[in-house]
């Protein structure tokens, strides 16, 4: 059989990733309709899969209410990012950092990768996010230092 190793048993897979399972159940046979079936054995398979990073758009809506005879606005507060009237979701900078930092992809070629799926992030913007993150880890790190 292609693509196997005859005597070389294949390692799993770590139990942590999420398993989909599906059953594929045979025909049954002509002239064995109504009958009971045993079970006798099954044989399974494991075949690593991985869904795309997919990028969404996060909607906030504040709306702005005023009361008849009555001055002002009253409107709920603005939900706090680290960095203020960015775009970044602080996903989406942690994903940035990770694949920047700890797996060696260059800005240059992320920009590339997200431009194949329509999103427009040019390297300068991504690096003043990444200073931006580490002018916040600075503020930051002392207290979670602290905690360890």
């Amino acid at each position: 059989m292609p693509g196997t190793a005859p005597g070389w048993p294949r390692k799993g897979f770590a139990p942590h990733l999420e398993r989909v399972e599906q059953i594929i159940e045979p025909e049954v046979p002509a002239g064995c309709e109504g009958l009971e079936q045993v079970l006798s054995g099954e044989d399974v398979s494991e075949r690593l899969d991985v869904t795309a990073a997919r990028f969404r758009v996060i909607v906030t809506r504040r709306p702005k209410y005023a009361y008849r005879n009555r001055d002002g606005v009253i409107q709920g507060p603005a939900p706090p990012h680290i960095i203020e009237s960015g775009i970044p979701t602080e996903a989406l900078l942690a994903q940035i950092a990770i694949s920047k930092y700890a797996d060696g992809l260059p800005l240059y070629r992320q920009e590339a990768i997200y431009a194949r799926d329509g999103v427009e992030l040019s390297r300068s913007l991504m690096a003043q996010w990444m200073g931006n993150l580490t002018r916040t880890w600075r503020d930051v790190a002392p207290v979670v230092n602290a905690k360890i």
